[in-house]
């Protein structure tokens, strides 16, 4: 079965590659700015079930926000 490049499916699912130097760079951006944020509420005093879902939503967060630079194009060659 082929897969229409164009369909809602491979725009969830699909693989998408970096599209551009802009793009790399808003990817790099993310990593730092959640990793930043990451340590800061690693350092918040003695672990804990609050602390450890933060950290866990903060990974969500980062893979979310990466996706939406992806299946949306943004940072793209195209201007988006």
């Amino acid at each position: 079965m082929a897969i229409d490049k164009n369909s809602e499916a491979f725009r969830r699912m699909g693989y998408h590659p970096v599209a551009s130097e802009r793009q790399m760079q808003i990817y790099e951006t993310n990593r730092e700015l959640f990793m930043s944020v990451f340590q800061y509420v690693e350092h918040l005093g003695a672990d804990s079930r609050e602390k450890t879902k933060a950290l866990d939503q903060l990974q969500d967060a980062l893979m979310w926000t990466n996706a939406h630079v992806a299946c949306n194009g943004v940072g793209s060659d195209d201007g988006s």
